[in-house]
């Protein structure tokens, strides 16, 4: 089964994305998986159709795209989790608060890294997303800006200016 999403974090912003990628006709429910380690997240998740798993590395194994959809206080085991299973051929996208792209970069690689702060109008298309970026090529940085921009608006912003943005959405 090949996933081009992999979504690690099914809970309210995980999902939320999920919906989105959906309702903006971009991926098809084949096209993404959703983990947790809440069974009843799974379920819930997996009665709206979506594939889950609560194995973090069989889904990224599957995936070009990988988001980072957690507490930032499982970021640590998160990486511990997949670090291993993080190859050059994957874009790194993180909706983690307060963990920067140096830390993901120093904790997964030199990878294509995307730090982002979106909101759950996602779902609907309606988001405002900010987006910041390290260790992309031009293609990379298109693809992924123009994913979030069929959910609503996208503002490139330097990642110093990610905390406000993260205030600034949750409003």
């Amino acid at each position: 089964m090949n996933h081009t999403i992999a979504i690690l974090g099914g809970g309210n912003l995980g999902t939320a994305l999920a919906k989105g990628l959906l309702a903006s006709k971009q991926f098809e429910m084949k096209d993404i998986i959703i983990t947790d380690k809440r069974g009843h997240r799974l379920n819930y998740l997996k009665g709206k159709g979506f594939t889950v798993s609560d194995n973090n590395a069989h889904a990224i194994r599957h995936a070009d795209i990988v988001v980072m959809s957690i507490k930032p206080q499982q970021f640590n085991d998160l990486v511990e989790e997949i670090k291993n299973y993080i190859t050059d051929k994957h874009i790194i996208i993180s909706t983690i608060t307060g963990i920067t792209l140096r830390e993901i970069e120093n904790s997964l690689g030199k990878l294509p890294i995307f730090r982002v702060m979106p909101n759950t109008a996602l779902a609907i298309c309606e988001s405002m997303t900010c987006i910041a970026s390290k260790n992309c090529n031009a293609e990379q940085e298109k693809r992924i800006t123009s994913m979030f921009d069929k959910m609503g608006k996208t503002l490139k912003i330097s990642e110093d200016m990610m905390s406000a943005a993260t205030v600034v959405g949750a409003c």
